[in-house]
């Protein structure tokens, strides 16, 4: 079990929010659990500076971030594959995590930072309090998200951190 900002979840969701530390996409992220994407398609290219491997400070979380194509990652989160794309907007780099291991191939959503050297990645999970997993569509996401964006607790209040190892 992995608790995470006041609640436990079970192996089904640690696994899914774990790949969410893309960039995507772990211990922090509340899970893969909106049956919609944040955007339908990539808002920009990848950016090389997110592909590698990182690892967590204690070493316990491992993620392969690979380009799929032009605008898509492959994230490989201790073995588990979701893929992952930018869905920036209201200037916010905003990505949407797929789990590709699980039928329902549900979504997360999270804003991420990335060190000015490039050696620190910082992924912040979307609070499914204020964005519950009850909506349906991609612009009902937007509209919550831009709605709570001034909000402090749009994201959970552990960020997942990770650091380049190659």
């Amino acid at each position: 079990m992995l608790r995470l900002s006041g609640r436990t979840t079970g192996d089904g969701a640690r696994r899914c929010s774990q790949g969410l530390a893309l960039v995507a996409m772990v211990a922090v992220l509340a899970g893969c659990i909106y049956d919609a994407p944040l955007t339908a398609n990539a808002t920009r290219r990848v950016d090389a500076r997110l592909v590698g491997d990182w690892t967590s400070d204690d070493g316990k979380e491992n993620l392969k971030v690979r380009t799929l194509d032009p605008t898509t990652y492959l994230l490989i989160l201790n073995g588990d594959p979701f893929r992952g794309w930018h869905s920036d907007f209201a200037d916010v780099p905003f990505v949407t995590v797929q789990d590709l291991d699980n039928p329902a191939r549900k979504y997360a959503y999270l804003k991420y930072s990335l060190s000015g050297d490039g050696q620190r990645l910082t992924a912040y999970a979307v609070n499914s309090d204020l964005v519950p997993s009850t909506l349906k569509s991609s612009s009902e996401a937007r509209r919550l998200l831009r709605a709570s964006l001034e909000n402090p607790k749009l994201f959970v209040d552990e960020p997942l951190e990770l650091v380049r190892r190659k």
